[in-house]
């Protein structure tokens, strides 16, 4: 089975199919981030926040594609986050070496 992290600059996608006799809004119970964009027939259509899920308002039948990038300041947060945890470990191999 493949490994589903994505790499920089990969997508991940979800693909939808809609089938409606009207305009409607659709909400879709995936939480919101920058980094969402969504495509309705291959046309880029606006994707809104309501309660921290993803809005699409007032589209027709088709189908529905919604990609996502991940963003740099994800990166970026997660190299702050691995170097602070490797600097709380050589703190910590110092302190307990002074010991001895």
């Amino acid at each position: 089975m493949e490994n589903p992290a994505l790499k920089l600059g990969e997508f991940s996608t979800l693909t939808l199919i809609l089938k409606t006799n009207n305009k409607t809004d659709v909400i879709l119970p995936i939480v919101y981030y920058k980094g969402y964009r969504a495509f309705l027939n291959k046309k880029e259509v606006k994707i809104e926040e309501l309660d921290g899920k993803i809005s699409i308002k007032n589209i027709s039948s088709g189908t529905l594609i919604i990609e996502y990038r991940i963003q740099w300041f994800e990166y970026f947060s997660a190299f702050i986050s691995i170097s602070f945890l490797i600097l709380i470990l050589i703190k910590q191999l110092l302190k307990y070496k002074r010991r001895d």
